[in-house]
């Protein structure tokens, strides 16, 4: 989240912090920090799995590991992400499918 103060038809109102911000979607090197890849939400209505999938269009296949918090994580998005040869870990949140065993 970037502060805005200024005037965008894209930014998004958080009242518990700084009132307006800008949503960047980033995927970096975990080593040197450099950005590989970033997308700037422009409430587009796109899907989080399509939004996850198109940040990492460049790591797919590549057998890579990504970290992500229960905002993105999901069964489904976990498992496209494997079949992807892609390794996905993070918390999840309870209303998105977690199998009973898991429970």
């Amino acid at each position: 989240m970037i502060p805005w103060l200024g005037c965008l038809n894209f930014r998004t109102y958080n009242p518990g912090k700084i009132k307006y911000e800008v949503l960047v979607r980033m995927v970096y090197e975990a080593v040197s920090g450099y950005i590989c890849n970033m997308e700037i939400y422009s409430a587009e209505g796109k899907k989080l799995e399509d939004t996850v999938l198109s940040v990492l269009d460049r790591n797919l296949g590549q057998n890579n590991h990504i970290y992500q918090d229960n905002y993105y994580n999901s069964v489904i998005l976990a498992q496209t992400l494997l079949d992807r040869k892609v390794r996905a870990c993070g918390t999840m949140r309870p209303n998105r499918g977690i199998p009973h065993d898991l429970e």
